[in-house]
């Protein structure tokens, strides 16, 4: 009988005995990993993942920012879309836009309640700002359970 390279489970050939005691130790064996596995699982998991996405307009400019609003205040905040990647954490007061060849730096504001998002971008460009015309931009957000 063969066995597994991790746990040392049986991988039972079409020539082999099958035994009881093979099953009861495979089983004791699964039952511990997956007790271990529930233990970190435990401890662990401080936050909620939440989704969304916008359709940028094409403004910019600090007469134009653009607003995400939140059900409760982030503690990291990612959006994605064309070739950029933005970033920011609860009341920083800037957003990271991330491209190949450098960043721009968005100007945040965040409301009192820190559950709406503003920002916009002097640098001249939609895309500087996260709200190019027609892109679809994925946000993700991570929100303290604690």
């Amino acid at each position: 009988m063969q066995q597994t390279t991790n746990f040392q489970l049986p991988s039972w050939e079409a020539s082999d005995r099958i035994l009881r005691t093979d099953f009861n130790d495979m089983t004791e064996k699964l039952d511990a990993a997956l007790g271990e596995h529930a233990a970190v699982l435990a401890t662990v998991g401080n936050c909620r993942v939440y989704t969304t996405s916008y359709t940028g307009t094409g403004t910019y400019g600090v007469n134009n920012p653009s607003t995400l609003v939140f059900d409760d205040p982030p503690v990291l905040v990612m959006i994605t879309g064309s070739s950029r990647i933005g970033f920011t954490t609860s009341g920083c007061p800037s957003l990271v836009a991330t491209r190949t060849g450098g960043n721009d730096y968005c100007t945040a504001t965040w409301s009192e309640d820190k559950k709406t998002l503003s920002w916009f971008t002097t640098s001249g460009y939609a895309d500087s700002q996260l709200n190019e015309s027609g892109q679809t931009y994925q946000v993700i957000v991570l929100v303290d359970t604690e």
